[in-house]
């Protein structure tokens, strides 16, 4: 875990110094058409990650309560987080958003299933990861956030995802594909 964090946070310390080189190349890149579909993407992707969820804990009223847990925890842990920093959105954004930048909660909340996810559906790991990173990556291509947001962000919504599933396994005894 320490190394972990220690990895996040080098990534994190990196990703402020080129926030801007990042949010200008990626922005740079854009093209009709990955642009509607990045729209889609940060309209959906969550709904999507959010539908999906449930409909394989649906038996399972203890998991859908620890997923929703996590989803709304790392919500308002990242609003508070926002109201705290106050850090702008970058200058690069198609759509106006009344919101401080800093954390994602995109990424907090889509990340915070992935806990859970991952260890009842092992082998959709990587679909599942690939859809949070999607998700995030359409905060940037969008212009809506720096990449640190998305890091901490992403690291904040998983890290409550693991407590939230670490409460479960003690609490209610859930393990695995209980």
């Amino acid at each position: 875990m320490k190394k972990t964090i220690l990895i996040i946070g080098l990534l994190l310390i990196l990703s402020f110094v080129f926030d801007n080189w990042i949010i200008d190349f990626v922005t740079s890149l854009r093209t009709e058409n990955v642009t509607s579909f990045m729209m889609v993407i940060t309209s959906i992707g969550f709904l999507f990650v959010v539908f999906v969820s449930y409909s394989f804990l649906l038996k399972n009223n203890k998991k859908i309560a620890l997923l929703i847990l996590s989803i709304v925890l790392s919500y308002l842990i990242g609003f508070i987080l926002k109201l705290l920093i106050m850090r702008e959105r970058p200058d690069a954004a198609l759509f106006f958003e009344s919101s401080y930048s800093f954390p994602s909660n995109h990424a907090a909340t889509i990340f915070s299933t992935l806990p859970l996810m991952t260890k009842n559906f092992p082998k959709y790991i990587y679909l599942f990861f690939i859809v949070a990173i999607l998700v995030s990556f359409s905060r940037i291509y969008l212009g809506v956030h720096y990449a640190s947001d998305l890091i901490l962000g992403g690291f904040l919504g998983y890290t409550i995802g693991l407590i939230v599933m670490k409460f479960g396994e003690k609490k209610w005894k859930i393990n695995g594909r209980n």
